[in-house]
């Protein structure tokens, strides 16, 4: 198990934040936050799970090929979508070797 300490915290925020860039999400997607709480809107639970699912399973992936490819899909569908965020040209690099370790 991880040792909490300041030097630990500092690279968990620093990854989160990556993760948040890079889904277009802000990091509070990641927290579940009562509804009403601070007057904030409760967010979509079931989105909330599916996005933490699908980032369980993006960094189980080891190969960057297969990392690539699975980015790819999932680009691929949002644009079909209309998705609101459009793929940042040459953060392929950035992406994949920054969730899913190597």
């Amino acid at each position: 198990m991880a040792k909490n300490t300041l030097k630990d915290r500092a690279a968990a925020a620093a990854a989160l934040t990556r993760i948040a860039d890079f889904l277009d999400v802000p990091i509070a997607a990641f927290y579940e936050v009562p509804p009403g709480a601070n007057g904030a809107a409760a967010a979509d639970p079931d989105r909330q799970a599916e996005i933490r699912e699908l980032i369980r399973q993006f960094q189980r992936l080891h190969d960057p090929r297969a990392r690539g490819r699975c980015l790819a899909y999932v680009r691929r569908l949002a644009d079909e979508a209309g998705g609101t965020a459009p793929h940042k040209p040459g953060s392929e690099g950035a992406a994949t070797s920054g969730l899913g370790g190597s």
